[in-house]
């Protein structure tokens, strides 16, 4: 990659080639919703996340380090929801699928992963999410 003076200013490589300095980290992961009333419902009341703002044209709720924001469609997107996967993490991923399945959501299946176990689920508008919880094994499952 070529290294203009802009890029040099901002960010600097180190040894092993990382980029360091021009991301620093992850800030807020937007979801396109068509309908955010039932998109906030749904993060709200059937997730438990605290709202930090909530509007007609921008929603967002803070998580761990990062946030999630609540966006109508952008201009130049086909459509709302599909576009990224949410990962949230669960201290309790059997007691997860059981609230969301009481409040009509639709969930998969449980999977292993070399991390944990993971079970994804749509938000009303299709955004797809994926709790997982970390060191657990599908085997201490008992349904």
């Amino acid at each position: 990659m070529p290294e203009s003076a802009p890029f040099r200013r901002f960010a600097e490589i180190d040894r092993s080639g990382y980029i360091r300095g021009m991301l620093t980290g992850l800030d807020t992961l937007i979801a396109e919703v068509t309908d955010m009333p039932r998109a906030n419902a749904f993060y709200r009341d059937v997730l438990g996340l605290v709202p930090e703002y909530e509007s007609p044209h921008w929603s967002s709720y803070k998580i761990g380090d990062g946030r999630l924001g609540l966006h109508p469609p952008f201009e130049r997107s086909k459509g709302g929801g599909g576009g990224w996967v949410i990962g949230v993490a669960t201290a309790d991923i059997v007691a997860l699928r059981a609230h969301l399945t009481a409040s009509g959501i639709k969930v998969g299946e449980f999977h292993q992963t070399p991390g944990g176990v993971v079970m994804d689920f749509d938000d009303p508008d299709g955004n797809r999410l994926q709790a997982m919880q970390r060191g657990f094994k599908i085997e201490q499952i008992s349904e």
